[in-house]
Formats: C-alpha cells, sequence, structure tokens
C-alpha cells in the first residue's frame, strides 16, 4: 500500500470513529491562522483592487506588492506543515523498489536533504533580508519596506528545516521493520 492510500484510509478511519480528533498543538494552530490571515488578506486585497478598479477607475494603491508580500507569507508559513504533514509534492518513481528498512532508509535521506536545501534557503533569505534592511530597500506605491519580510521567510524556512529534523528523529525511533512489513 502506498503512503497516500495508508494516509486516506486513515482518514476514512478516523471520519469514521466516534472519537473526536486530538487538539492541534498550538504552534500550528499559529501556523494555520497565518496562512488563513495572508490568504484571506489576499483575497480581500485582490477584490477591493478589482472592485475599485472597474467601479471608480481608481485601482487601489499598492495592491500588487501587498498581494506580493501576502503571498509570499503564505507560502513560507506552510512549508513548516508540508513537512510535518509530508504534504510536498512526492514523485513516486522509486517507492515500490524499497521495502521495510530500505524505504525507512531512504525517507531519512530525503528529509534530511530537503533540511539542508531548505537550510540554505534560510541562510540566504536571511542574508539578504539584512542586505534589504541595510539599504532601506522598499517595494512600490507603499515604500513598504521589504526587508523585514525576507527576514521573516527565512525565519518559516528555519523552523521547517527544524521540522524535518523532528520528523527523521521520529523515523529513528520508530520500531524496525519485520522482514516482510513496513516500517
Amino acid at each position: 500500500m502506498s503512503r497516500r492510500a495508508a494516509a486516506q484510509a486513515a482518514v476514512a478511519e478516523l471520519e469514521a470513529s466516534d472519537q473526536p480528533t486530538p487538539p492541534r498543538p498550538w504552534p500550528e494552530k499559529a501556523l494555520r491562522a497565518v496562512i488563513a490571515l495572508s490568504m484571506v488578506s489576499m483575497m480581500v486585497v485582490t477584490t477591493a483592487d478589482v472592485a475599485l478598479r472597474y467601479l471608480f477607475s481608481a485601482p487601489l494603491t499598492g495592491s500588487y506588492e501587498l498581494v506580493q508580500v501576502l503571498l509570499g507569507l503564505a507560502v513560507f508559513s506552510a512549508l513548516p506543515l508540508a513537512a510535518r504533514y509530508d504534504a510536498h509534492v512526492n514523485i513516486s518513481l522509486l517507492d515500490g523498489l524499497f521495502k521495510g528498512l530500505a524505504d525507512k532508509l531512504r525517507r531519512i535521506a530525503v528529509m534530511l536533504a530537503s533540511a539542508v536545501v531548505v537550510g540554505f534557503i534560510s541562510r540566504r533569505l536571511w542574508l539578504l533580508g539584512e542586505r534589504l534592511m541595510d539599504n532601506n530597500r522598499t517595494i512600490g506605491a507603499l515604500e513598504l519596506p521589504i526587508g523585514p519580510f525576507a527576514l521573516l521567510f527565512s525565519v518559516f524556512a528555519a523552523i521547517t528545516v527544524l521540522v524535518h529534523l523532528y520528523m527523521v528523529w521520529l523515523l529513528l525511533r520508530a520500531p524496525r521493520a519485520d522482514a516482510g512489513g513496513e516500517a
């Protein structure tokens, strides 16, 4: 059974049971709130911009820049949750070749590689944010300082690295698969 099928089966089992789902930890709730607020804000800004543009021929000043920043916020704040729930885009070309311990080792290698790549992105974003702040760089008609956003995106990427490492730790602690089963 593939991971996706197993996850769908687990969700179906939870939905069928009478037991309430366990509460989500506060960091996850906070991330979900940031994602939701940024998405709703993008919708409000875009709707207001379109309405003002077509009704009064006066677009909302700075709407393009606001949507850019809000989109970055939505993407980078969603990365830790995508890492936690293994909700990234997965290509299953080699999944069938690995079973048991080999599959566990493959998953650990992928998570470690992901942590390294996201860590690199986090570091580059931090350096960019510092440079943007040193130069007082702003974007658009609102002259919105962009450096703090780059630093915030870097922090979300760093949190994602920690989540990847936590997932590796969970995999290492998981009981070893028997000869024919899965971990």
